[in-house]
């Protein structure tokens, strides 16, 4: 189970702030201190990652070409779960 906290400052400036616990259990059972937020700086967002951390990073890079503003991350999203998901459910992105 993951934690998320987001908070919003509006004064002085407004400021979004994430917070995540870093644990991961490996399907051993091992537990590891994982990163779960990936700041997108240029588009001025944060992705979250609930799941492996694998996945994470290919998700970040599919949203992430070609977009630089937070609408063309979030538009691509879907086709970036399909490249991800694809080559485990057998499916051709």
């Amino acid at each position: 189970m993951t934690a998320v906290i987001a908070m919003r400052q509006s004064s002085p400036s407004k400021v979004i702030h994430v917070a995540t616990d870093t644990l991961a259990v490996a399907p051993d059972g091992q537990r590891h201190l994982v990163p779960k937020t990936y700041t997108i700086p240029h588009a001025k967002a944060a992705l979250v990652i609930m799941g492996t951390s694998d996945a994470a990073i290919g998700v970040l890079e599919a949203m992430s070409k070609g977009a630089d503003t937070f609408d063309a991350l979030a538009g691509n999203l879907v086709s970036a779960m399909r490249f991800v998901t694809a080559p485990h459910i057998g499916i051709d992105p």
